[in-house]
């Protein structure tokens, strides 16, 4: 039986099109680093390799942890972020000295994985791994120049923002090894990433509203995965164009692989594996060839933020798949988790993203239309109220053109909506 999922030289037409309109992110993890051999022969570590190999590093030098054993079981029961918290804590005044020992060893350097990335057509780059092999592949690329590089400690200084500025940047979403306080490896630093942070976060959710993403060098049990995976089901606003993650076969069941796409939008594609993860550099390979080649993909249309109800579901649905036919890109934002989420600042980043802005007016929407609309209005978008059936719009509201969309004419309603997102 044929694995669909599997890579056949040829990628979604949707995801050809964020590349060539350079609407994509490329999310790394360290299997793409798996090649990489340090001075002692052994390659990067995984986490669960990392903290093992702290533990190794104090037994060694004479300071063992207290109760090491213990430590060593939750590892091996994948419990890393109380394990990576507790050896934290013992080993504080070394850490930093040996990281550097691990990451900053001399012959860890770019391999062909890292040059192939800089070739490709991409918006940004976010990895979650401690290393410095990207940007190194980066500066190498480009004859030196520095690419705008920052952890998730940094964020709230950057000016301008790079999603603002349009700016190519790199995140290092887990933090930077020569920066030990930048690190995320216990409890309380994924906590404060999550908590603290909500400049941070705010980005990461512009991110994925605003960009194709594809994972590479993840498995599909990488507690690193999880971790970020956990977040994008969190806070990832529901659209209609899918992520990507490209994953060893076999690494997920069918079924896990239908709950990537239907709860955190991640389609799946996968490569058979080998030794050296020859078929891994031919998908980043031909990810390259799509950037060189672009003029032969249709360049993408508008990008359309929806903001639609639950109770509209259907209804979004359908006026999302019609503008995607016609080569318009649509990201949908529910009302509920638009005025959860940080009000307005969070939705001016998110407008700010978008040339045109549909807001689907229902009975339940009438604070976001009252702070969104003419929030869109200032930024100078195209501002695109439809009223669903005999829904009543609020008084205010009525001073507006707005269209509204029947169920006895959905088609009608649909074309005049063409022609007001704005031609491609």
């Amino acid at each position: 039986m044929s694995n669909p999922y599997l890579f056949q030289g040829e990628f979604p037409a949707q995801l050809r099109r964020a590349i060539a309109d350079r609407r994509c992110v490329l999310f790394v993890g360290s299997g793409l680093s798996a090649p990489v051999v340090r001075s002692n022969g052994q390659p990067l570590p995984t986490w669960a390799g990392l903290l093992r190999e702290l533990l190794g590093l104090a037994e060694k030098e004479s300071q063992p942890i207290h109760r090491s054993r213990e430590i060593r079981r939750m590892i091996n029961n994948g419990s890393f972020l109380e394990a990576g918290q507790e050896i934290r804590d013992q080993l504080s005044a070394e850490l930093q000295r040996y990281f550097i020992h691990i990451f900053g060893d001399p012959d860890v350097k770019p391999v062909e994985n890292h040059f192939l990335i800089p070739e490709i057509a991409l918006n940004g780059v976010i990895t979650s791994n401690y290393d410095r092999l990207v940007e190194s592949a980066y500066t190498i690329s480009t004859g030196g120049s520095s690419q705008l590089t920052f952890t998730q400690h940094d964020y709230d200084v950057l000016t301008p923002q790079p999603l603002r500025s349009n700016r190519f940047f790199i995140l290092k979403a887990h933090g930077d090894y020569q920066r030990i306080s930048t690190v995320v490896l216990g409890t309380r630093d994924y906590q404060e990433l999550q908590y603290q942070r909500p400049g941070y976060r705010d980005f990461l959710e512009c991110v994925f509203a605003t960009n194709t993403v594809i994972f590479i060098g993840y498995g599909g049990t990488d507690p690193d995965f999880r971790i970020v995976s956990d977040k994008l089901a969190a806070f990832y606003p529901t659209g209609f164009e899918p992520h990507y993650i490209i994953l060893p076969a076999g690494s997920l069941s069918l079924t896990q692989k239908d709950r990537l796409l239907h709860d955190q939008r991640l389609r799946t594609i996968e490569y058979r594996l080998d030794a050296e993860h020859s078929e891994l550099r031919r998908i980043l390979r031909e990810l390259v060839k799509i950037s060189h080649f672009k003029e032969t993909v249709q360049p993408a249309g508008r990008r359309v933020l929806m903001f639609a109800d639950q109770a509209d579901e259907v209804r979004a649905d359908e006026i999302g798949r019609f503008l995607d036919r016609e080569g318009h890109s649509v990201f949908r934002m529910s009302n509920t988790r638009a005025m959860q989420s940080a009000q307005q600042d969070r939705l001016k980043r998110l407008i700010e993203t978008c040339e045109t802005v549909l807001f689907l007016v229902s009975r339940q929407n009438a604070h976001l239309l009252h702070v969104g609309l003419p929030l869109a209005e200032d930024l100078r978008k195209i501002v695109v109220p439809v009223v669903l059936d005999s829904v009543t719009p609020p008084q205010w509201f009525r001073t507006y053109p707005y269209l509204r969309l029947r169920e006895d004419s959905v088609l009608d309603g649909l074309r005049i909506l063409l022609s007001t997102v704005g031609p491609q």
